[in-house]
C-alpha cells in the first residue's frame, strides 16, 4: 500500500510538479518582465518548496528508508538552493545545497547520486569564490573533480537525474542524454577551477584546466565559435610567457581553424539577427584573436634576440663577425615541445601551425618570416581597431608594429638597412602620436615620446658604429646627420619630461612608483646624446659635456633624495655617480691653453 502511494506521487503530481517547476525556472523566465525580473523563479521556487512537504509526508509515511525518497529529497534541495543563488539570496541557497549533500552522504557515486552531488559541489565552489575565498572555493571543486573520477572509473554508466529519480526509470533506459548531462556539469567543475587556480597564483594548473574546458566544450559541442576561439588564442598567450611556443601556436590555430570554419553561419547568422551590438562583439573578437597571433611572432623574435644576446659565443668564433656568430649559436635553441593536450586534431589545425615556426629564429630570412606574418594579423586587426574609433587600442598596435621593426632590426647586419628599420619605427610612432590629443590621452601620448626618443637614440648608435667601422673621420654630412639625432632625441625626451609639469611648469620633487624608472632614464638618455654630439668648437663640446654632466647629476641628486628610487635605476645611477667625477676633468682639459 505505501509502496503504491509513493510510486503513484512519484509518477503522477509529482513529475507534473518537477517538469512545471523546471519549465519555469529554466525556459519561461528568460522572458520575465524588468520590473519582475525573479518573477518565473519564484513561483518555480513555490513548487519546489510543496514537492519538498510532499516528499517529507511521504518518508515520515514510509516505515523503512526508502532510497529513491532520500535521492528526490537531495535533489529538490539542489534545485532550491540553485533557485535561491539565482535570486541573490546566495546564504539561504548555500543552505539548502548543504542539505542536499548530507542526504547523499556516503552514496555520492551512486548512479542515482553522482549528478546531484558534482552540481551541488560546483554550486558550492562558485559560491565561494564570489565570496573572494578561493581557497575554500578549490577544495569543493575538487571533491566534485574526485566523485566524477572515481563515477567513471568505478561505475562508467549514465547516471540519473532528477526527472528520471520521479519517472522510475530503469538502468536500461538511460542513455547518451544523461551521461551529456555529468560531462556538462564536470566542464563546469575544470572551467571553475581554471579560475581559483588563477587567482591563487598557479598559472601552471589554471592553463591545464584552461585546455581541458576547451577541448571537453569541443568534444561536447558545447560552445559558442568566438568565444572559444578567443578563449584559446588568450590561452597561448600564458604559454608564450613561459616560451613554450608548440603549446601556443596550438592554441592559436585551434582558434582559427574553429572562427573559420564557423566564420560563414556566424557571419549570416549576424546578419538575419540586425543585431549591430553583436556583429561588433564579433569582429571585436576577431581582432583580439588576430592580436594573439601577432603577439606569438613578437614573443618569437624577442626569445630568439635574447636568447642571442646572453649566448656565449664559442672562442673559436671570435674572428667572424659577432652577431653572425651569436646568431649561428641561436640554431641550437630550445628545441619545441610537444603539446600537453591535444585540444583539436583536425588536418587544417596541423596545416596553420605548420604555416608558422615554433623554434626560435637565427637568421634574417627567418626572422623576416615571422615579421611579414605578424604585421599582417596587425593590419587585420586594424581594420576593427582603428584610429576614430578604438584610439588606445589602434596605438597599441601601432607599438606592437614598431616593436617588430626594431626585433627585425637585430637580425640585420647591414648597418644602413638597420637605420632604415628604425627610422620607419620614428615615423610611424610620430605619425600616431599627431593624431592624439595629449589632453584626453596623456599616459598614451607619453608612451610614443619615450619610444620615439629610445629610437632616435638607437639611430644615433647606429651611426656613430657605422663611422667606426669605417675607420676614418666622419663626413660632414654623417657629423650634421648624427647631431639632428641627437637633437631629435634629446627634444623628444624634454617633450616627455615636460609632461609631468606642474602649472608652475617645474617638475615634481617626487614622481610615482610607475613614472620613477622612465623619468629619470630619460634624464640618462638625454646625458648620453649630450655627449654625442660632435663639435669642432672647444666651448661648444665643452656647453654639451656640462649638459651632459647636468643630466646625471640630476639622477644623483634624486637617488640621495629618494632613496628607494635608486632600486629602479642602479646600474645607471652606478654610472652616473662616476660620470660626474670624470666628465668635468674632461671639461678641463678640452679648455686648458695649448
Amino acid at each position: 500500500m505505501e509502496a503504491n502511494k509513493r510510486n503513484q506521487y512519484f509518477t503522477g503530481e509529482g513529475i507534473e510538479d518537477i517538469k512545471r517547476a523546471l519549465s519555469l525556472e529554466e525556459i519561461e523566465s528568460k522572458n520575465d518582465p524588468v520590473e519582475e525580473p525573479y518573477k518565473s523563479k519564484y513561483e518555480a521556487r513555490a513548487i519546489f518548496l510543496v514537492i519538498k512537504l510532499n516528499l517529507m509526508q511521504l518518508k515520515n509515511d514510509v516505515t523503512d528508508s526508502d532510497d529513491r525518497i532520500r535521492f528526490a529529497l537531495a535533489g529538490i534541495e539542489l534545485a532550491l538552493g540553485s533557485n535561491f543563488i539565482s535570486t541573490e539570496e546566495p546564504s539561504t541557497g548555500e543552505k539548502h545545497i548543504i542539505s542536499c549533500l548530507k542526504l547523499l552522504e556516503g552514496r555520492e557515486k551512486d548512479r542515482e547520486c553522482c549528478l546531484t552531488a558534482v552540481k551541488a559541489l560546483n554550486h558550492l565552489g562558485i559560491l565561494w569564490e564570489e565570496r573572494g575565498e578561493s581557497e575554500k572555493s578549490l577544495q569543493y571543486f575538487i571533491q566534485s573533480e574526485t566523485i566524477y573520477a572515481k563515477y567513471l572509473e568505478e561505475i562508467g554508466l549514465p547516471p540519473y537525474d532528477l526527472i528520471d529519480i520521479f519517472e522510475g526509470a530503469t538502468a536500461d533506459t538511460l542513455g547518451k542524454g544523461q551521461q551529456k548531462l555529468l560531462e556538462s556539469a564536470h566542464t563546469y567543475t575544470v572551467y571553475y577551477l581554471a579560475q581559483v587556480y588563477r587567482n591563487i597564483q598557479n598559472p601552471d594548473k589554471s592553463s591545464h584546466y584552461c585546455r581541458i574546458t576547451l577541448k571537453r566544450q569541443l568534444d561536447l559541442n558545447d560552445y559558442d565559435a568566438a568565444d572559444w576561439a578567443l578563449n584559446s588564442a588568450t590561452l597561448s598567450q600564458y604559454y608564450l610567457s613561459q616560451e613554450e611556443f608548440t603549446q601556443a601556436r596550438h592554441c592559436l590555430a585551434c582558434a582559427r581553424f574553429i572562427l573559420e570554419q564557423s566564420d560563414q553561419n556566424d557571419k549570416a547568422h549576424l546578419a538575419d539577427l540586425d543585431d549591430t551590438v553583436k556583429s561588433e562583439q564579433y569582429a571585436r573578437k576577431t581582432a583580439d584573436i588576430s592580436r594573439c597571433w601577432a603577439k606569438y611572432g613578437i614573443q618569437l623574435l624577442q626569445s630568439s634576440r635574447d636568447k642571442a644576446l646572453n649566448a656565449v659565443v664559442d672562442p673559436a668564433t671570435q674572428g667572424i663577425d659577432k652577431l653572425a656568430a651569436t646568431l649561428e649559436y641561436v640554431a641550437g635553441g630550445k628545441p619545441a615541445s610537444h603539446c600537453e593536450v591535444i585540444i583539436c586534431d583536425s588536418p587544417q589545425v596541423m596545416r596553420f601551425e605548420e604555416e608558422v615556426g615554433d623554434k626560435l629564429v637565427c637568421t634574417f630570412e627567418e626572422a623576416r618570416a615571422v615579421f611579414l606574418g605578424s604585421q599582417q594579423w596587425l593590419n587585420k586587426a586594424k581594420e576593427f581597431y582603428s584610429l576614430n574609433d578604438h584610439a588606445a587600442d589602434y596605438v597599441e598596435i601601432i607599438q606592437d608594429h614598431t616593436l617588430l621593426f626594431k626585433l627585425l632590426a637585430f637580425f640585420e647586419i647591414d648597418f644602413d638597412r638597420k637605420c632604415k628599420m628604425h627610422k620607419r619605427r620614428a615615423d610611424m610612432l610620430r605619425s600616431a602620436l599627431g593624431e592624439l590629443s595629449a589632453e584626453h590621452y596623456l599616459l598614451v601620448c607619453r608612451q610614443l615620446i619615450f619610444e620615439m626618443a629610445e629610437t632616435y637614440s638607437e639611430l644615433v648608435d647606429l651611426k656613430v658604429a657605422l663611422i667606426e667601422e669605417h675607420s676614418a673621420p666622419p663626413s660632414a654630412h654623417a657629423v650634421k646627420k648624427i647631431n639632428m639625432l641627437c637633437r631629435e632625441c634629446i627634444q623628444c625626451f624634454q617633450q616627455f619630461l615636460d609632461s609631468f609639469n606642474d602649472r608652475a611648469g617645474e617638475l615634481p620633487n617626487k614622481f610615482s612608483t610607475d613614472s620613477v624608472r622612465p623619468v629619470l632614464l630619460a634624464r640618462f638618455y638625454m646625458g648620453r646624446a649630450y655627449s654625442k654630439l660632435i663639435e669642432l668648437d672647444v666651448n661648444k663640446k665643452a656647453a654639451h659635456i656640462q649638459q651632459s654632466i647636468n643630466c646625471y647629476q640630476y639622477l644623483v641628486d634624486y637617488c640621495l633624495q629618494q632613496p628607494d628610487a635608486e632600486a629602479a635605476v642602479q646600474t645607471e645611477v652606478e654610472l652616473c655617480r662616476e660620470m660626474v667625477n670624470l666628465l668635468p676633468l674632461k671639461i678641463q682639459r678640452l679648455l686648458r691653453p695649448c
